[in-house]
């Protein structure tokens, strides 16, 4: 989750500390970059970002929020879910009554998808996503990210680069490619 705070913020911090003054820093202009992403992006005027309880990704989710209130946009850090409810017309809302719109998260897509892979499990009926119905009081995770009404700038589709498994895919399609490391799905000799 701290990629882009590492990468932006942190390594040039590491290389003054560490006395490395040669070369350039390749994060320079992160900031920069996701300030001008966020302006040419189509979401609302105010973006929640998301975040799990880890202590760790409170950088990461300040760093962010700079960028976006850079951008033009208001923002508003989220750390779990506690706080989020469903409003009479079945939205989900903040603690102070916004409505989720638009969300950047630090949360793991794969978080997402095994809370679904659990409640599917037990559930037969069909994809579990809740709406503010008066038996289903807490608001979940994936009733944040799977909903079609919410824009979460982070596409579900980076959860296949983001897997290891496609490691041994692309190896298969691309052997001995210099940017990939030889991988399978079964020990071998190699």
């Amino acid at each position: 989750a701290s990629c882009h705070t590492e990468t932006g913020l942190i390594i040039d911090k590491w290389s003054k500390v560490g006395g490395i003054n040669a070369g350039w820093n390749p994060g320079e202009r992160l900031q920069e970059l996701l300030t001008d992403t966020w302006k040419h992006t189509t979401a609302k005027p105010f973006i929640h970002i998301m975040q799990d309880r880890d202590s760790e990704e409170d950088y990461h989710a300040l760093f962010m929020a700079q960028s976006i209130k850079a951008a033009g946009f208001e923002c508003k850090i989220i750390h779990g879910l506690d706080e989020l409810v469903w409003n009479e017309t079945g939205q989900v809302v903040d603690g102070e009554g916004q409505v989720l719109q638009c969300v950047w998260k630090t949360w793991a897509w794969e978080t997402a998808l095994e809370q679904l892979r659990q409640e599917s499990e037990s559930d037969l009926s069909g994809l579990p996503i809740r709406t503010g119905h008066p038996h289903h009081n807490d608001v979940r995770l994936i009733d944040v990210l799977l909903r079609p009404e919410i824009r979460v700038f982070e596409p579900l589709w980076t959860v296949i680069p983001g897997n290891k498994s496609i490691l041994p895919i692309l190896w298969s399609l691309f052997p001995h490619h210099p940017y990939l490391l030889d991988t399978d799905f079964e020990i071998n000799d190699e």
